[in-house]
């Protein structure tokens, strides 16, 4: 059995080619993989049975790397938390730490919007172009990869209840 394989229903229901929906569950494995591998190890990797699949487990992290990684995640996690916390109180402040946190509380939803959904709010949310919201976009999914997808819902709850 072909744990990438999907129903011709399915396709059909969805409109998507067989070669496009494997991409898209190929990707949003790799995603899940990123965002939440111990979730990933427990349910998807030993249900396809590949132990490749499985983060870290077939290559081992030099020292080096293992530093490289733990400061990105550290400057990560300061970057998120200035965004979220920000510097003295004033009212337009807090409207930009909630504006940033309900962006990040977006990107760290179970079922986050589409692509499209987020250009769209942040470009009218933040006045900024398609593009530059686009990149915005990449840059914040990043940052949350990076700095663990649980410890930014973690900030986004801390944030929300200190909201003045």
């Amino acid at each position: 059995m072909d744990p990438y394989d999907v129903s011709c229903g399915l396709l059909a229901l969805l409109r998507l080619d067989l070669l496009t929906a494997r991409r898209m569950l190929r990707d949003s494995l790799d995603r899940l993989r990123v965002l939440r591998p111990g979730f990933y190890a427990a349910n998807v990797a030993g249900y396809l049975e590949k132990e490749s699949l499985v983060l870290g487990s077939t290559s081992q992290q030099g020292p080096e790397e293992l530093f490289v990684l733990s400061e990105e995640k550290d400057t990560a996690r300061r970057t998120l938390g200035k965004l979220l916390k920000g510097g003295p109180v004033t009212t337009h402040r807090a409207r930009a730490r909630g504006r940033y946190q309900d962006l990040l509380a977006r990107i760290c939803a179970d079922v986050p919007p589409s692509g499209t959904e987020f250009i769209t709010w942040i470009t009218s949310d933040f006045g900024i172009t398609m593009t530059a919201a686009e990149r915005f976009l990449r840059r914040l999914v990043r940052l949350v990869a990076l700095a663990d997808l649980d410890w930014v819902v973690d900030q986004c709850h801390a944030a929300g209840t200190n909201r003045d």
